[in-house]
Order: structure tokens, then sequence, then C-alpha cells
């Protein structure tokens, strides 16, 4: 899911693969006027999908949960950046 997520914010804000990085993703999203706490769900975003990818019972989160948040957050900011 990390792949995907990354790989469309990539796409969406013009951004390289080779400079992927969430804080790269931040910088951009705030270039295009994104508010604030919508940027801070994609931080939070961003934490509990690597968290779910690489120490599943550690992050707490399952699976269709982390899904659930990504779809809802990832369609604010497609709203917000159109």
């Amino acid at each position: 899911m990390l792949k995907a997520v990354w790989g469309y914010m990539g796409d969406k804000l013009a951004i390289p693969v080779a400079e992927l990085s969430k804080e790269n993703i931040v910088v951009r999203l705030k270039e295009r006027g994104v508010n604030e706490a919508l940027i801070n769900d994609y931080a939070i975003l961003s934490g509990l999908v690597e968290g779910a990818r690489y120490a599943p019972s550690i992050s707490g989160a399952t699976m269709p949960d982390v899904y659930k948040k990504c779809i809802e957050v990832l369609t604010k900011i497609e709203q917000e950046i159109r």
C-alpha cells in the first residue's frame, strides 16, 4: 500500500521517483495550498501505512482500517488540489 500511496502522490504532484519522500510530498502539498490539517492527516497516514507494512503487530492498525483512511485522506487531497 505504501508504494501505491507514494506513487499516486508522486504522479499527482509531479515529483520524480528519485525525489519521492514524505518530506517532499508535504512541501509540495503546502506549495499547492492544501490546508495544514489535511497535510497533517497525510503525514499521519504515511506513518500508519509504513507501520502497517513494516510492523503490523506494533502499529495496532489493521489493513482494512489503513485502507479506509487512505481513501478518505487521498480523496480530500484530490478535492483540494484540482
